[in-house]
């Protein structure tokens, strides 16, 4: 049975504004297991936000388009026990674009900033290096993980070496279509 996590990740100097938008603080205590709902760490170019989504609201999305007007991230969504993973940029309240990757193949919604191939280029240098592969493999799960490593230099699945620290606060939610109030 796999784990259910989301990563965001936007540009160090967007830091402050982007846990002010977010609603979340950080509190300073080091996770670095990843075992707090959601903690936070810097690499010095990007900020990052592991989020373990069963451990947080059941229902509902995250208004991510809202923190976009503040700043720019890139989401990663991960459900290991489907083998589903998607990478979504959001820019200014909107969706950039979106990768999606996992047993239904690989999909591209919008215009990312590099190619299938750049991913597949990129996918491989690291297999190679990690003895993952040995020659030219790829699946679309790994695939459409690239799209956040390319751009930040992330992977979810490796020891980051980097310092998170435990969160406080929720994220803002947008009100369900169905409520009137």
């Amino acid at each position: 049975m796999g784990f259910t996590i989301s990563v965001l990740a936007c540009a160090h100097g967007h830091k402050d504004a982007f846990l002010r938008v977010a609603c979340l603080r950080d509190t300073g205590e080091p996770d670095l297991l990843n075992e707090a709902p959601m903690s936070g760490a810097s690499d010095g170019r990007h900020f990052f936000v592991w989020r373990n989504t069963h451990q947080v609201k059941l229902f509902g999305r995250p208004d991510y388009k809202l923190i976009s007007r503040t700043a720019p991230f890139y989401c990663l969504d991960v459900v290991e026990s489907v083998n589903s993973l998607n990478v979504i940029r959001y820019e200014a309240g909107e969706k950039a674009w979106c990768i999606n990757g996992g047993t239904t193949g690989y999909a591209e919604l919008g215009t990312p900033p590099f190619t299938k191939d750049d991913l597949i280029a990129s996918y491989l240098n690291y297999a190679r290096k990690t003895h993952e592969v040995e020659d030219d493999e790829y699946d679309s799960f790994g695939l459409a993980g690239e799209a956040l490593a390319l751009p930040t230099g992330f992977r979810y699945h490796e020891a980051t070496g980097l310092n998170f620290t435990a969160l406080e606060g929720d994220l803002p939610y947008a009100k369900p279509w169905w409520k009137f109030w």
